[in-house]
């Protein structure tokens, strides 16, 4: 019965500090951004397998959905394109294999960028839109 009672406490310190590990890697303005619907532009998609579009051309602006648990057991946001309808999961600036078109499986390795003017039409769009 020891034996047991060690080895839940040494699960449960595990999982604690990756949870912990876990809320120190996100920016300080990781909810503020969630919260403000934050977009990013798709400035980098290789696609890795399945897939007959090409995804360089379509540098495209997402609007964040929600948070949830990745494909890649990463802790992403889940965006989609108001103009293509492609869904893409990642946090912006990070780099993810990641699946576009989640019925499809269709694996691509993306990275995204928040670089945007505060009178950016688009954003500006948005925000009017979720108000």
């Amino acid at each position: 019965m020891a034996d047991r009672t060690r080895w839940w406490w040494l699960l449960t310190m595990l999982c604690a500090i990756n949870v912990q590990s876990r809320c120190i890697e996100w920016p300080p303005d990781f909810q503020d951004s969630y919260a403000a619907a934050d977009e990013i532009l798709l400035v980098e998609a290789n696609t890795l397998e399945n897939s007959d579009i090409d995804f360089h051309v379509n540098k495209v602006r997402y609007s964040v959905l929600e948070r949830f648990k990745g494909v890649d057991d990463h802790d992403n946001y889940a965006y989609n394109s108001s103009e293509t309808g492609h869904h893409i999961r990642m946090k912006p600036g990070g780099k993810y294999i990641l699946f576009l078109l989640k019925e499809d499986r269709v694996a691509s390795i993306c990275r995204g960028s928040r670089e945007y003017t505060p009178d950016d039409p688009f954003l500006h769009k948005l925000r009017k839109n979720s108000s």
